[in-house]
């Protein structure tokens, strides 16, 4: 590709600034613009021109037309003026350029006390008008690896009040242009509009000719210039233009580059006018919602999750069930509002109906349709995904340590860092990981710890947040209980929090029933919250809607605004506090264990403490707790991160690869050595089913199969019937106690067969439950034990 020295376009247009022709740059190999206010930025200031391209060496070099008259005669071939070899020769007498395409621009100056307008295709086709309110690239910019060049004997030598008047017959040709404009605005300030509106044959071509050319400059694509085409043929010519003439024209203008000129001043926060596309509201609307979208690419607040649109919020108050800490980010769903907002900074919006004059376009809002329609697409390939938020650096997959603030391309996390650390060294020995060991457990060197697999287990929590963007499967929830209260265990859950977020985590109370704390789930995957603590459980812990999270990285589920169900990212890490927690068999399995015992009948009154105030102490020492933090987990990604447990974590591999070796490689116990303790006190559903099974055995001895319907009738029968034998007593308890139901209330056939699919084909005591292959759908699921070694019945 062809590129001129930069030394060559500085002088160039030092020159031509030297003889009063304002200059601006333009991008390198383009047209458009580099200043904010483009060609209204154009100056003659050599010290304002050498600093332009100072900071853009390689800009192309634009001219403002303002008080010259510039005709514009595209590619080569064209036609006009073809047999007159005299109208040629005073239009070369003007100094001359040659454009990439190997058109010409012919440069004079206007007449005093006369003003002309940009026009496209009004002197003829294919042959433009640059004036006031215009600008052209000047030579020796280059546009698609060609040159602009001056005419042999041609050059931009005087200033603009010496230059040549254009010859009479082409005054005449503006002239006449102008008067045209003149009485379609007076015409349009007359009233009259069915009559204006109607354009008779012999005008069809050139008219819409003109108004595709408009549009062209303003940056419409050729399919948008097509479907305003045919709307205004078909509602306007009279009569209509066949469909291929007018796609012809379409064709025939979109060759051009556009250019934008009327510029308007910056609009806050958004693109200049100049810089924002055209986007024409017509029937066409898949278009509009295509060009709309790739308009929002330059949104840098604008980002996708899942199939929604989010923005980044800061917390300014503490509504809801979520207590947040104030000042802290999250994501929100895009409000359509915003994103309406959020178009106007970032495109323009134009009526299919064209204004008669046609410099002027028709500008619009943008319908509620078209919001819609891009607020629901489900696809925005061109907006930036959204995997999480960090407020510090953080661990990526390769490895590395992402510490640069802004949006990170590799993981597709934003970075707000409200703390810098010490760069990591290059390579971290075992020293350095022993030395960070220590200073990391000395912030809880006060808390009274049952083991040092417990120890293990809190610095696992906090690598596991420091690293949340390395693994993509779910992380276990970190349970804390104590034997009493005041035993500091929401302090010991906040202390991870502040080493890593410089304040508390966000907090919830555990909900019991499945359906709210659905919806609580589904607020915490909308605000992309890293970590929640779910405080001061009380009762048994676990349900279906928080089995389901844990051992998932996408949460389904209805949102406001939304109809159908919705799949959202949910990366966040569970913490859980309580006093002696009685915890569900299938939460156990998804969860570890960190047990504080104080043997003391009042722990809130002990002294002598190291921290006696301790997360203010973390936030004095937070850069230096972060450094030791990243340095262990470098180590173990530099030494190729060797599996140093064998026994499998279901559900956590990815985890269990990462965290649970790097908490082994330092120097601490397996972090899942706590899991057998957990599984061993808690495990109150094995319990029920071990109930359910040794009951099912007695109530159905030769192992018939029962549906839920046969065993609500047979074990709760009408009042009148004698007393039930030892086998139904047993199995109406066992059916009671799985279900939740009340003693002697039976539970309904849905609730039953519900819980049964529960634990269809766990294995307790060498058995399981499963469905009945041979017994007919239509009569509902029938239920058999079954050996947990065979498919014979037990």
């Amino acid at each position: 590709m062809i590129r001129p020295e930069p030394s060559n376009l500085l002088t160039a247009a030092m020159r031509y600034a030297d003889v009063g022709h304002p200059v601006f740059p333009c991008r390198s190999g383009a047209k458009k613009p580099i200043t904010e206010h483009g060609l209204l930025d154009a100056s003659t200031d050599k010290a304002q021109i050498a600093e332009w391209w100072g900071q853009h060496p390689d800009a192309n070099i634009a001219i403002r037309t303002d008080g010259l008259i510039v005709i514009d005669v595209d590619g080569p071939d064209n036609s006009w003026l073809l047999d007159d070899v005299d109208k040629q020769q005073e239009l070369a007498n003007a100094p001359t350029s040659i454009t990439p395409r190997g058109g010409r621009h012919h440069i004079f100056r206007a007449p005093n006390g006369r003003t002309y307008r940009n026009s496209a295709s009004k002197v003829a086709p294919h042959v433009d008008v640059r004036a006031d309110g215009g600008y052209i690239v000047a030579p020796p910019s280059v546009v698609d690896g060609k040159t602009y060049r001056w005419l042999e004997g041609s050059g931009l030598d005087w200033p603009p009040e010496e230059l040549t008047e254009p010859p009479s017959w082409l005054l005449e040709i503006l002239d006449g242009i102008a008067a045209n404009r003149g009485r379609a605005s007076e015409a349009q300030s007359g009233g009259g509009a069915d009559d204006r509106s109607l354009i008779p044959e012999g005008n069809r071509n050139a008219t819409l000719t003109s108004m595709a050319g408009s549009m062209r400059r303003r940056g419409m694509s050729e399919s948008a210039i097509l479907a305003a085409l045919h709307q205004t043929n078909q509602e306007q010519c009279q009569p209509p233009l066949d469909d291929r003439e007018v796609q012809k024209i379409a064709e025939s203008v979109s060759r051009y580059e556009p250019v934008y000129t009327k510029p308007a001043p910056a609009t806050s926060g958004g693109l200049p006018a100049t810089d924002r596309p055209y986007i024409l509201i017509s029937t066409e609307e898949y278009l509009a919602i295509d060009q709309t979208i790739e308009a929002l690419r330059a949104d840098p607040g604008l980002y996708r999750r899942g199939p929604v649109l989010v923005r980044v919020l800061r917390v300014d108050s503490q509504p809801g069930k979520i207590k947040r800490h104030q000042g802290s980010c999250i994501t929100g769903i895009v409000p359509s509002a915003n994103l309406r907002e959020r178009m106007t900074k970032y495109a323009q919006f134009q009526s299919a109906k064209v204004a008669t004059d046609s410099d002027k376009p028709v500008l619009v809002h943008p319908t509620k349709w078209l919001v819609e329609g891009v607020l629901h697409r489900g696809e925005w390939p061109n907006i930036r995904p959204l995997r999480g938020l960090a407020d510090t650096p953080f661990l990526r997959p390769d490895g590395t340590i992402c510490q640069e603030a802004g949006y990170d391309q590799d993981t597709g996390v934003l970075l707000v860092p409200n703390a810098q650390i010490p760069p990591l060294p290059d390579e971290v020995g075992s020293t350095e990981v022993e030395i960070a060991v220590q200073a990391i457990m000395h912030a809880v060197c006060d808390f009274r710890f049952q083991s040092e697999a417990d120890q293990a287990v809190w610095l696992a929590a906090l690598l596991t947040l420091l690293s949340r963007y390395a693994f993509h499967g779910p992380a276990p929830l970190f349970l804390v209980d104590a034997n009493v209260r005041g035993a500091g265990k929401g302090l010991l859950v906040q202390t991870i929090a502040n080493i890593v977020f410089g304040h508390d985590m966000p907090v919830s109370s555990y909900i019991k029933g499945g359906e709210e704390m659905r919806k609580q789930i589904t607020s915490i995957a909308l605000a992309g919250d890293r970590c929640v603590l779910l405080d001061n459980i009380v009762g048994t812990f676990g349900n279906d809607a928080l089995d389901r999270v844990l051992t998932s990285t996408v949460w389904k589920d209805r949102v406001l605004g939304r109809s159908e169900l919705v799949e959202l990212p949910i990366e966040a890490v569970w913490f859980g506090t309580g006093n002696n927690i009685a915890i569900a068999a299938d939460t156990a399995r998804r969860c570890l264990h960190i047990r504080l015992e104080v043997m003391t009948e009042r722990p809130e009154e002990r002294v002598g403490f190291a921290h006696p105030e301790l997360l203010e102490w973390v936030r004095g020492n937070r850069t230096r707790l972060l450094y030791h933090g990243l340095v262990i987990l470098k180590y173990y990604c530099q030494a190729g991160r060797p599996r140093s447990v064998q026994s499998a974590f279901g559900s956590f591999e990815e985890w269990s690869a990462l965290i649970r070796n790097a908490v082994v490689v330092a120097g601490l116990p397996d972090p899942c050595d706590t899991r057998d303790r957990l599984l061993d006190t808690a495990d109150a559903a094995g319990d029920a089913l071990s109930q359910l099974l040794a009951a099912w055995q007695e109530f159905d001895p030769t192992n018939s199969g029962l549906t839920a319907s046969d065993i609500i009738t047979r074990l709760y029968p009408s009042t009148n019937t004698p007393p039930q034998p030892e086998a139904a007593v047993s199995m109406r308890n066992a059916i009671e106690n799985l279900t939740g139901a009340s003693a002697g209330h039976p539970p309904t056939t849905q609730m039953l067969g519900k819980r049964l699919s529960t634990v269809r084909m766990r294995v307790k005591d060498g058995l399981m439950l499963d469905v009945d292959p041979t017994w007919p759908k239509n009569k509902g699921a029938r239920w058999k034990l079954y050996a947990a070694n065979t498919d014979s019945h037990a």
